[in-house]
């Protein structure tokens, strides 16, 4: 069984045994070195300050900004970069620089009447996110589905409605109350570790972008393989985050994502974020078979995977 990265805070990453094991990929720019430099600068609360200095990291996160809230409006994507170049020089803790990158980003939108390209957007994501789920099940009807961490219901909702399920039908967990949640659904909150359903009672199962948010995914996984009806299926949405790099990057973009773009300060980040292989491995040490994996957008800089896992019968 692999050895999950289990980590206490938002910004202990570098605490991790896996880390340490790794040497970054520096460049004659850049100062980053020593494992201990970056442990003891993360430790200090300048983490994104440490990401923005590592040129293979920063590029990640100039085309994630780019190519994300500022795809069809590269002047302003130039000046949320340029924002950040600024602050990263500044002296400010990343809780400050993310606080001025939320009031920057906003004005942005504001002074550029962006809210409703954004709001097509992600409704263009969710209906893509759905389409995804109905590809990967490659014909098979559920009778019921589960989706672990259903956040706002939005794509859970139009993954039901893809699906051609009833609402009465469709479960959705979360350990966070949500009051822009979609109610069309059963919301049930939870604890984080154990689901409250019986074994064997679930056709399909979700998840989509949570596991790294938990403090044990494990649990998570072990969870989703009881209450999984024999042959069915879990379709997992996660990272395949293989390098140092990438998890500077990973850390780093949660916290833009839930402090600045959407600003969610309860969102655990504990910082779990593992390759591909590390993920199919825990899998199938609990129990499940690997159906398919899939790199579904191979410029995305997040590298995010489709895994959909069965149940033996």
């Amino acid at each position: 069984m692999i050895k999950l990265i289990l980590i206490p805070q938002t910004s202990q990453i570098f605490r991790s045994p896996q880390f340490q094991k790794k040497t970054l990929n520096t460049n004659t720019e850049n100062d980053l070195n020593e494992v201990n430099y970056l442990r003891a600068l993360n430790e200090s609360g300048y983490a994104l300050r440490l990401a923005w200095k590592h040129l293979d990291v920063r590029k990640l996160i100039e085309v994630s900004v780019i190519n994300g809230n500022f795809k069809y409006h590269p002047e302003l994507a130039k000046a949320f970069i340029s924002k950040i170049d600024n602050l990263c020089n500044s002296a400010l803790q990343d809780s400050l620089i993310y606080k001025e990158l939320n009031f920057f980003f906003k004005k942005l939108l504001e002074n550029n009447n962006l809210e409703d390209s954004l709001t097509l957007e992600n409704s263009e994501r969710i209906k893509y996110r759905a389409k995804q789920v109905e590809q990967m099940l490659e014909n098979t009807k559920p009778t019921n589905l589960l989706d672990v961490g259903c956040g706002d219901g939005a794509i859970t909702n139009e993954v039901m409605n893809t699906l051609g399920l009833s609402a009465s039908n469709v479960i959705g967990l979360e350990i966070l109350p949500r009051s822009e949640a979609v109610k069309s659904f059963n919301v049930q909150m939870y604890d984080g570790k154990v689901f409250p359903l019986p074994d064997n009672s679930q056709d399909l199962i979700t998840i989509f972008s949570v596991l790294h948010h938990a403090d044990n995914p494990e649990d998570l996984i072990k969870e989703s393989f009881r209450v999984l009806k024999p042959n069915a299926s879990v379709l997992v949405r996660e990272f395949d985050v293989c390098t140092p790099e990438l998890q500077i990057f990973n850390l780093v973009m949660d916290h833009m994502y839930y402090f600045v773009y959407l600003p969610y300060p309860e969102m655990p980040i504990p910082g779990n974020y593992l390759s591909e292989k590390e993920w199919t491995d825990t899998f199938l040490n609990v129990g499940f078979v690997l159906d398919r994996s899939i790199n579904t957008e191979p410029n995305n800089p997040y590298k995010p995977i489709m895994m959909k896992f069965k149940k033996p019968k």
